[in-house]
């Protein structure tokens, strides 16, 4: 087959369109084709085994004039005429290139949704959150504020299932660097709590904080044994009444001192858990840390 490459590429770009696509003819079986919507393709005609074809040529999924060029459309036909010289025929080429792009791209579009699927840290954080901080007294509030502050902007991105020590880690030493040793222990108690829940619904096969020790977070923890002596509690009686507090504020702080009772339960108390002529107060067990129903006995 000759090839003869009669056309200019000014003769394309003026090719009128009509009602029906018509053929210019190049030579070596190129046909450049004038569609009705005025677009440009290129056919490449051949025989083989006594039977005439016809492909649509294409380069990288570009296949209209002139993102694909006269000069690189006939490159492409004398690659296929080298084919069906060898006894090769090109659209048998072409469709398991086509196969071959079908299943690279249907991995790629699996692998995105594995990833998908894979809960990030926020995404645990929030199942988590939803299932198991909602059963706190606080409902998480503390918790979750620590974690908006020191993990998620870290970590959050990541894959849970990709988190190592290092990562917690990280968390946790930028914490310490600020000096809240203790947040730091309660942060590194709640990411225990976190993956171990993630992992209870094998959402994870290992739990990141397994190796990691509180008494490396910030030192052992003290007891704190902490009180006031006589002569600071005459100091906080001759200051209160200029602090500014309201009125029930600075009775509670009395109360709390009187009864060693927690701020929470103060906070909470009713006149119904009192009984001022047994001199009793009943701490409820919803009100208690320890979620434990007791009696303070009242002077």
């Amino acid at each position: 087959m000759a090839t003869v490459h009669r056309l200019r590429v000014r003769q394309l770009e003026t090719a009128t369109p009509r009602d029906k696509a018509w053929r210019l003819a190049d030579g070596g079986g190129l046909y450049p084709t004038v569609h009705p919507t005025a677009d440009i393709t290129f056919q490449f005609r051949y025989k083989l085994n006594r039977k005439e074809r016809w492909m649509t040529l294409s380069d990288g999924g570009v296949d209209t004039f002139p993102a694909l060029s006269l000069h690189r459309a006939r490159e492409l036909a004398a690659q296929y005429r080298a084919l069906v010289k060898a006894g090769i025929d090109p659209l048998e080429i072409k469709r398991a290139e086509k196969t071959e792009r079908q299943r690279q791209v249907a991995e790629r579009i699996a692998i995105a949704e594995a990833a998908l699927a894979r809960p990030t840290v926020t995404t645990l954080f929030d199942k988590w959150a939803a299932a198991e901080l909602v059963k706190r007294k606080d409902r998480g509030t503390e918790t979750i504020r620590s974690f908006q502050k020191d993990v998620l902007p870290v970590i959050g991105e990541m894959p849970a299932e990709a988190v190592a020590k290092a990562h917690v880690m990280e968390v946790l030493d930028r914490m310490l660097a600020r000096g809240v040793h203790r947040l730091a222990k309660r942060c590194l108690s709640d990411l225990r709590q976190m993956f171990g829940y993630a992992l209870d619904r094998e959402l994870i096969a290992a739990d990141p904080t397994a190796r990691i020790k509180k008494d490396r977070i910030g030192g052992k923890a003290v007891v704190r044994d902490r009180h006031l002596n006589d002569d600071e509690i005459r100091a906080l009686a001759q200051a209160l009444p200029s602090a500014g507090l309201l009125a029930r504020t600075e009775a509670a702080l009395w109360i709390m001192l009187a009864t060693c009772c927690r701020v929470g339960e103060i906070s909470q108390a009713r006149w119904e858990d009192l009984d001022l002529h047994a001199g009793t107060w009943t701490i409820p067990a919803a009100h208690a840390k320890n979620g434990r129903k007791f009696v303070i006995h009242l002077s």
